[in-house]
C-alpha cells in the first residue's frame, strides 16, 4: 500500500526576542573562537504551515495544531532561556571534525 504524501510550506513570519552574546576573540582567521547566547525570556514566534495544494489553508490558524506547535517552539526555546546558555566553537566549525575521511576505490577486473 502507497502513501499518499503532500508537501507542507513552513514559513517562519515572525521572531521577537532579547539574546544575550557573547564571542570569544582570537588573533588567527577566523577571528571568532567561541560563540556563547542565551535567551532573555522565551521569544514571541509566529509560523504559518500551509500544505502545498490547490486550496491548501494555514492550518497553524486551528487551534489545536496551533497550540501544540506553539508549546512545542516553547519548549525547546525554554533550553536556552537565561540562566541556560548554549556555546559553539565557532573555528571548529569552520574547519570541520578532525576525523579523517577519504574514499575507498575498487577495481574489478
Amino acid at each position: 500500500m502507497r502513501a499518499n504524501l503532500t508537501a507542507i510550506w513552513v514559513e517562519l513570519k515572525g521572531l521577537i526576542g532579547t539574546v544575550r552574546l557573547r564571542i570569544q576573540m582570537m588573533p588567527q582567521p577566523p577571528f571568532i573562537k567561541n560563540v556563547t547566547f542565551t535567551l532573555m525570556g522565551l521569544p514571541q514566534v509566529q509560523v504559518s504551515a500551509i500544505p502545498m495544494i490547490e486550496s491548501g489553508i494555514n492550518v497553524l490558524n486551528l487551534p489545536v495544531i496551533n497550540g501544540f506547535v506553539n508549546n512545542s517552539i516553547a519548549a525547546v526555546a525554554n533550553e536556552y532561556v537565561a540562566p541556560k546558555s548554549m556555546s559553539i566553537d565557532v573555528g571548529k566549525l569552520l574547519v570541520g571534525d578532525d576525523i579523517k575521511k577519504g574514499s575507498l576505490i575498487l577495481t574489478i577486473r
